[in-house]
C-alpha cells in the first residue's frame, strides 16, 4: 500500500465508501490538482460555444433584416404600381376621342415614368383599361412582380 494513491481502495468493498468519493471530488478543484484536470473540469466541451451562439444570433438578425426589407419593398412596389395604373388610365382617358390610337402610348409613357411596365391596355369606347406591373427595389426583389389594374373614362357621355 506504500505506492498507492490515498483515494484508491485496497479491496472492492471500500470503493463505495462515500467519504472516499468525497475526498476525490474535493481534490479536483483545489490547487493540488493537475493543471490538465482543472482545465478539463472547468471548460469541458463548451469551450468556444459563446462564439457559435453569437454568430447564430447575428445570422438571425441579418436574415430578419433582409426579410423585412424585402417585405417593405414589395409593399412599396404595390403602391407604386397602383399609382402608375391609376395615372396611366386617367391620362389615356384624357386623350381626345379622335386620337384613341395614341391612348395606350400615353399610358405606356406614364407607367414608365413611375418605374412600372405597361402589360395590357384596352380602349373600349371612351373607357381605357390598363394593367401595369412593377418590381420591388430590394435584395431578392426581382423574384416578385406586383400587378395593378385601373379603368378610367370620361365623367360625361360624349354627344
Amino acid at each position: 500500500m506504500a505506492g498507492k494513491d490515498p483515494g484508491q481502495a485496497n479491496d472492492p468493498g471500500q470503493a463505495n465508501d462515500p467519504t472516499q468519493t468525497k475526498e476525490r471530488t474535493e481534490t479536483k478543484g483545489t490547487a493540488e490538482a493537475s493543471p490538465s484536470a482543472t482545465k478539463a473540469f472547468t471548460h469541458g466541451c463548451e469551450r468556444g460555444s459563446g462564439s457559435v451562439w453569437t454568430l447564430a444570433a447575428a445570422a438571425i438578425v441579418v436574415m430578419a433584416a433582409v426579410v423585412s426589407t424585402t417585405m417593405v419593398a414589395v409593399v412599396g412596389a404595390g403602391r407604386r404600381a397602383d399609382t402608375a395604373a391609376d395615372l396611366a388610365a386617367l391620362s389615356a382617358a384624357a386623350v381626345r376621342p379622335d386620337q384613341l390610337g395614341s391612348a395606350c402610348a400615353v399610358a405606356d409613357r406614364i407607367a414608365a415614368a413611375h418605374r412600372a411596365r405597361l402589360v395590357a391596355c384596352a380602349v373600349e369606347g371612351s373607357e381605357v383599361d390598363v394593367t401595369v406591373e412593377a418590381h420591388p427595389a430590394a435584395p431578392g426583389g426581382g423574384l416578385f412582380v406586383v400587378r395593378a389594374r385601373a379603368r378610367a373614362g370620361p365623367t360625361t357621355q360624349p354627344t
